[in-house]
């Protein structure tokens, strides 16, 4: 199915900041609309967190154990891979977008905030700090919200930049 104007330029923002190939951005792009839509969760939010943990690399690793597009704490969450034929779906990129969207959206009606929430999916729940980990992940947003807007070559140059878009802000 075609994606549409603006999920084309946000492809295009995905392919070019990143160097993902263009039909990976245009297929990650399409499953967050729809896991967007799943979870009643903005799907640029979702694009946000994955290009800010992994680069949208979807064979990412961490050292603390953190797995795949979204960097899921595959130990922690197991349960939540098993729909998706378990632990060993986390490098799948549709079910570590699927598990990560679900934790996200669960934070974000645990803490009431997007800020908040972002502070404990990067594991700094319990820190005073979450060591610049929101504002990362809501810049990268706001580049997305550029390029959804149909400027995918200006949200290009904000990332290179390392720029924020105009929409920037905590909440």
């Amino acid at each position: 199915p075609h994606l549409g104007e603006a999920a084309e330029e946000v492809a295009l923002y995905i392919h070019r900041s990143y160097r993902v190939p263009i039909q990976d951005a245009r297929q990650l792009t399409e499953w967050a609309l729809e896991i967007g839509e799943a979870e009643n969760m903005d799907p640029l939010l979702i694009l946000a967190v994955a290009g800010s943990e992994s680069s949208f690399d979807p064979a990412a690793r961490s050292k603390a154990g953190a797995e795949g597009l979204m960097q899921v704490m595959t130990k922690v969450h197991e349960d939540k891979f098993e729909p998706f034929g378990g632990k060993t779906a986390a490098f799948d990129p549709y079910s570590n977008m699927r598990v990560g969207a679900q934790i996200l959206r669960q934070l974000i009606a645990r803490t009431g905030s997007v800020t908040k929430a972002l502070k404990w999916y990067s594991g700094a729940a319990n820190h005073s700090t979450d060591w610049g980990y929101s504002a990362k992940v809501l810049r990268e947003h706001s580049r997305l919200l550029v390029a959804a807007g149909g400027e995918s070559d200006d949200a290009v140059q904000l990332s290179r930049g390392k720029r924020t878009g105009p929409s920037y802000r905590h909440n």
